[in-house]
């Protein structure tokens, strides 16, 4: 489903010492999550209702996808992020977008029992 080639690095040579990999933490072998894209990308247009039916059919739809977890990285904030391969969808499934390796807030993250 997804492109394995991209990577994940953490130079070997850091001149900080261990510090950098207290802000990663590798999932090995990735999990399953559900993502919400609406709590991932912003909302900032009008209400489902206010938009015309072909936009509603045909745009990328925003509900809860299935992905997978590759990695946790911390921001300076203290915030986690998940490293999240995804695929988004268009509600008919004619538009489709594979997404790899996509930063994704914590918060907008659930784990799945598959």
């Amino acid at each position: 489903m997804f492109d394995q080639s991209a990577r994940i690095v953490l130079a070997e040579d850091e001149p900080d010492g261990p510090y950098p990999r207290r802000a990663l933490r590798m999932v090995d072998p990735p999990r399953p999550v559900r993502v919400d894209v609406a709590g991932w990308l912003a909302d900032r247009k009008p209400r489902s209702a206010e938009r015309p039916i072909w936009l509603r059919t045909t745009g990328l739809d925003n509900h809860p996808v299935d992905g997978l977890l590759h990695a946790w990285v911390r921001t300076t904030n203290n915030d986690w992020f998940g490293i999240v391969s995804v695929e988004l969808r268009s509600r008919r499934g004619q538009l489709r977008f594979a997404l790899p390796y996509q930063l994704v807030p914590g918060g907008a993250l659930h784990p799945t029992n598959d």
